[in-house]
């Protein structure tokens, strides 16, 4: 019985394996860092690759699912390709029952292009975690393979926008959602507060205050950026109403 059991697990270890090998994408983990480039073209594109491998001996059918955060500039535009087709930018995926099915043929060992998508920022700055999980047509809510792409595109300040909830709850910040006043407090000394938006542009920079007035600003989603007078800086993600 004991046998029995380990040999089991054994081979519950193998097919996790395995499975964990089917495929491989290059490159895993990137960041598309853009300074300086002409985007005043609401015609301007940047196109990325992610390239697949099979790395079994069985033909597999591949389906893609794109993920894009929601703290992307909502004003871009991605367009995703792969072996069969470009597909509208409204469409995250190639395998949508009720509406489409088309996975693309990844034959023995091969090694490919999986996926092209086509980035518009429609003239806006800012930056932008996209993510491509792969899946198999047999099994198409396991996925075998991800690629992250973090997109940066004529803003310096990406660092803040990707990582400001690792640094939250230091410094209070209330109320939130806010309407017209915000107001923080520390117990030790704030030098300078700045808020952005989600897409990199900055509203405001003051010095030596505990409260902004936020009447003015668009309704949405802002990153509150705190600095302390011995260099320790805070974020917080406030929403206008």
């Amino acid at each position: 019985m004991v046998r029995a059991f380990v040999f089991c697990i054994g081979l519950l270890f193998i097919s996790c394996l395995v499975i964990g090998q089917t495929l491989t994408v290059f490159p895993s983990d990137t960041i598309v860092q853009l300074d300086n480039v002409d985007i005043s073209s609401t015609s301007y594109d940047f196109r990325s690759y992610v390239y697949i491998q099979n790395e079994t001996p069985d033909t597999l059918w591949i389906i893609w699912r794109r993920e894009i955060a929601p703290t992307c500039p909502y004003v871009w535009d991605f367009i995703t390709g792969d072996l069969n087709q470009s597909f509208p930018s409204e469409i995250n995926s190639n395998y949508m029952p009720g509406l489409f099915e088309v996975p693309f043929l990844l034959l023995p060992n091969q090694y490919t292009v999986g996926t092209y998508t086509d980035l518009h920022p429609r003239t806006v700055p800012g930056c932008c975690d996209f993510k491509m999980h792969f899946s198999e047509l047999n099994n198409p809510d396991s996925i075998l393979a991800t690629a992250n792409i973090d997109f940066r595109i004529n803003d310096p300040d990406c660092d803040l926008v990707n990582d400001f909830e690792e640094h939250e709850g230091e410094i209070t910040v209330f109320p939130n959602p806010v309407n017209n006043i915000v107001y923080f407090e520390s117990d030790r000394p704030i030098e300078n507060v700045q808020v952005f938006d989600f897409s990199g542009k900055k509203f405001v920079e003051l010095k030596n205050v505990n409260k902004i007035d936020a009447s003015e600003f668009p309704r949405g989603i802002f990153i509150l950026k705190t600095t302390l007078l011995n260099g320790e800086t805070f974020f917080h993600k406030i929403e206008k109403v």
